[in-house]
């Protein structure tokens, strides 16, 4: 009996001790503050999103050549006899992260294909993806930001996806490996005291 409430026990614990990692969601993200790092201008455009975090624009620190090729860098083959052109590109800035904004593309197309891009230092990355003329995306870092749309697409049943912006940092392997870890410390704690009894 004592080995099972032993092991109960250990798994309980180790359970407790991983809760916080699950528990967290995307609303729940402690925010990072920006403000230090990047200077609002008093004429920069500012807006508000909808969890009240503060972002203003200006004007773009990288430029993309070709709209074709930023799509072929994230993976994402222009169909033939389509046009893809760089349709909104600037820098963001927010006071905090994470940061959702919905982007309203005009020209008429239903059928458009429209791409939010970030730059991530060395490559355009793909943030999100819509169809007809607005896109909405989740940005976790700040960064140059494209809107990149293409015409000419035959229609499909698709919709909108929203993917999340790709993030740096740990990842629950982390997690995973404390428990591991927990789990053999609990296995060698019980066979440590089978040799005392």
């Amino acid at each position: 009996m004592r080995k099972f409430l032993t092991m109960a026990l250990a798994m309980v614990m180790a359970v407790c001790v991983a809760l916080p990692a699950y528990a967290a969601g995307p609303s729940t993200e402690e925010p990072i503050d920006t403000a230090a790092t990047e200077e609002k201008k008093e004429d920069a455009p500012t807006g508000v999103s909808p969890e009240g975090v503060t972002y203003w624009v200006s004007a773009p620190s990288e430029s993309i050549p070709s709209a074709t090729a930023a799509l072929s860098e994230a993976g994402i083959a222009t169909p033939a006899g389509a046009t893809a052109t760089v349709a909104y590109l600037q820098d963001i800035h927010a006071d905090k992260l994470p940061l959702e904004m919905t982007f309203t593309i005009g020209g008429g197309d239903p059928n458009a294909k429209l791409y939010v891009m970030h730059w991530n230092g060395a490559i355009w990355e793909l943030v999100a993806e819509g169809t007809g003329n607005w896109v909405h995306a989740r940005f976790t870092s700040l960064s140059p930001v494209a809107v990149i749309r293409v015409t000419g697409v035959p229609a499909t049943a698709g919709g909108r996806t929203v993917r999340t912006a790709p993030q740096t940092g740990e990842t629950m392997t982390v997690t995973y490996i404390a428990l591991v870890v927990m789990a053999m410390a609990g296995l060698v704690a019980m066979k440590a005291r089978k040799k005392e009894m």
